[in-house]
C-alpha cells in the first residue's frame, strides 16, 4: 500500500487514479493492483431504452433506488430522444470494479486509510487509484 501513496506523490507515471482512468487501463488488462478505498458511496448503473435498444452506463454517488429510478423516468434516451430509459442493473461501484479487476488478474486492495495523510490523498484522487503493470 505504502508503494502506491509513493508512486502517486513520485507522479512517475505508473499510477493512474480516478474512475474512468482506472476503468480503462482495467478493460485494456494494463493494472497490476486496484487500490480502492472502502468509503466509497457510489453506485454503477445500467440503463436501456425500451423503445430503440440503446444502453449505456453512468456511475452515481449513492441515490437511493426511488431517485434514481425518477432521474431515469426523466431522462431522454441520447439516440432516440424518447422518455423510455429503464435500469437493467445497479450495482455496488466498489463490486463493478472488483468484476473487472477479476476477470483481468488484477489484485484488488480495499484501502480503510488511518492516517490523516493516507486519508487526504485518497479524497483527492477520488478513492480510486491503480498501479499498472510494468512495460519490461
Amino acid at each position: 500500500m505504502q508503494l502506491f501513496f509513493n508512486e502517486v506523490k513520485r507522479n512517475t507515471g505508473s499510477v493512474i487514479c480516478g474512475e474512468q482512468e482506472v476503468r480503462k487501463a482495467l478493460q485494456e488488462n494494463i493494472v497490476e493492483a486496484l487500490v480502492i478505498s472502502e468509503y466509497i458511496e457510489r453506485v454503477r448503473v445500467t440503463y436501456k431504452c425500451s423503445a430503440c435498444g440503446y444502453e449505456g452506463q453512468n456511475t452515481f454517488k449513492h441515490p437511493k433506488p426511488t431517485i434514481l429510478k425518477k432521474f431515469f423516468i426523466r431522462k431522454r434516451c441520447p439516440r432516440c430522444h424518447k422518455t423510455s430509459l429503464r435500469i437493467t442493473k445497479h450495482q455496488d461501484l466498489i463490486e463493478d470494479l472488483a468484476q473487472l479487476a477479476e476477470q483481468s488478474g488484477t489484485e484488488m486492495i480495499i484501502v480503510s486509510c488511518k492516517a490523516e495523510e493516507e486519508q487526504t490523498l485518497i479524497h483527492s484522487l477520488e478513492g480510486i487509484g491503480a498501479i499498472l503493470r510494468s512495460s519490461s
